[in-house]
């Protein structure tokens, strides 16, 4: 694999000129937002699509599913998921100890083709004008036992490559949609004083 490719599968493709590939849904980027008047948070949509018998292993760690992202039509993202082992205080601790064992196994080959790096949270390089991670999932939640929950922990993790150009591209309309949230989130502010104001008004008249 190439610094702009994918087991051979260039970012910046068009879906209509690759075979196999099957829509599976929509998703978004999230982006917050936020001034002294108002906060909230927009969404860029891409499609996602997957290939029929994909191979969904990594050396010796076998991934639950592969994707790909498609902004305006060109690979942009490319995600292996694993979704997770889950424990609690009554299982035994292998399933943990495995998950540990495919996230150092995970850095390991990819530190020796990209080289070292540290993070508290994932591990992360930029090559080129491609950014990959390897980012740590954890769900927690309890049980819907009728007299108490036992706890529970999901831990999974995920491989990303993000190609730089088309998230530049999904950054500026965010940029684009967080503008218009804002002014929209201001001019209904305005509209709720003026009315604020008039009901004051008419307890006078």
């Amino acid at each position: 694999m190439s610094s702009s490719d994918f087991r051979g599968l260039r970012f910046g493709t068009k879906v209509s000129s690759i075979k196999n590939m099957i829509f599976v849904g929509k998703e978004k980027d999230k982006f917050p937002y936020s001034n002294e008047q108002c906060s909230g948070k927009v969404f860029v949509p891409f499609e996602v699509y997957k290939i029929p018998d994909d191979n969904l292993s990594v050396g010796s760690v076998e991934f639950d599913s592969l994707s790909y992202g498609f902004y305006d039509e060109k690979l942009f993202k490319v995600t292996l998921k694993k979704d997770g082992y889950t424990s609690s205080y009554i299982s035994d601790m292998r399933k943990s100890i495995k998950y540990a064992e495919d996230m150092d196994y995970l850095y390991k080959v990819f530190s020796s083709k990209y080289g070292e790096v540290k993070s508290s949270s994932g591990y992360h390089w930029k090559v080129n004008d491609l950014k990959i991670s390897i980012l740590p999932i954890t769900v927690s939640y309890k049980t819907s036992d009728k007299w108490y929950g036992v706890a529970v922990i999901k831990v999974g993790y995920i491989v990303r490559y993000e190609w730089a150009f088309v998230e530049k591209l999904i950054k500026k309309e965010a940029e684009s949609l967080k503008k218009n949230a804002i002014n929209k989130c201001i001019m209904e502010q305005e509209k709720q004083k003026q009315k604020l104001e008039v009901e004051k008004a008419l307890k006078d008249i």
